[in-house]
């Protein structure tokens, strides 16, 4: 179990997003959960996370849009991009983000999320 590190979650709609927050919390993250592409850059300049995940689609922008921005403020940032299968890991990738699937449950999730954060912490 992972404790003290800090995972943005950038999830649309407020059901969603604090959900997927509750998921890192249990798994000891300590998380912060944000709707919009906007309130995500915001968080990013006044709370540094460990880990940045994001789903692909995220309102005006999208999360593929703040994965480019946050490799831009934080060139080490683990990212995690969370889409369908169609949404294509390769776009992901070119950002500099690890793409996962949304139909890779929970486990999966912090699994992921876990060992990007061992990597960078390493």
């Amino acid at each position: 179990m992972v404790t003290s590190y800090r995972a943005l979650v950038a999830v649309p709609g407020t059901a969603r997003s604090a959900a997927t927050r509750d998921v890192f919390s249990r798994a000891g993250f300590d998380a912060v959960a944000v709707t919009s592409f906007d309130d995500a850059l915001q968080a990013l300049r006044t709370w540094p996370p460990d880990l940045l995940a994001t789903e692909v689609r995220l309102g005006d922008h999208n999360g593929l849009h703040l994965a480019l921005r946050a490799h831009d403020l934080y060139p080490e940032l683990p990212i995690l991009v969370i889409g369908s299968e169609r949404d294509g890991a390769s776009e992901a990738e070119h950002f500099g983000a690890t793409f996962l699937p949304l139909s890779g449950g929970d486990d999966t999730l912090i699994e992921t999320a876990e060992a990007l954060v061992a990597r960078r912490k390493g």
